[in-house]
């Protein structure tokens, strides 16, 4: 079983991470750090699977896959649309612990939002795999 609370973190002064190059989340602060990125907070709301696609059509969003501790990988906003009913909709869990044997393919996401102090939303797919 896999938790949210469990996801192993990199302290940011243990990471060989330049800050102008790379977007990660500070293991001290919470917030998600790198290029364009002003002061943020993770909002701890639950969210929906209706919520998320309404939040992905209908507003911008800055968008990432976090596939290795806490380095972000930045995905175009317009690429997790056309994959959303193939790879997304059916791989996200929507509870604090899940098992991979219940997904397609054995992965699956936990999805947070942050938001900037624009305004601006930031969407984190977290797999798990």
């Amino acid at each position: 079983m896999w938790n949210k609370g469990n996801l192993i973190t990199l302290k940011e002064g243990k990471v060989n991470i330049n800050k102008h190059n790379y977007y990660f989340i500070d293991k001290n602060t919470g917030k998600i750090c790198g290029p364009d990125i002003l002061d943020n907070e993770k909002l701890n709301e639950p969210h929906s699977l209706k919520q998320l696609k309404t939040l992905l059509y209908n507003e911008k969003l800055m968008i990432f896959i976090r596939k290795f501790k806490n380095v972000l990988e930045p995905i175009p906003q317009d690429e997790v649309k056309m994959k959303w009913e193939t790879q997304f909709k059916n791989n996200i869990s929507l509870k604090e612990s899940d098992y991979l044997e219940d997904y397609p393919n054995e992965y699956f996401y936990f999805v947070d939002k942050w938001v900037i102090n624009n305004g601006e939303m930031i969407l984190v797919f977290t797999l798990v795999h």
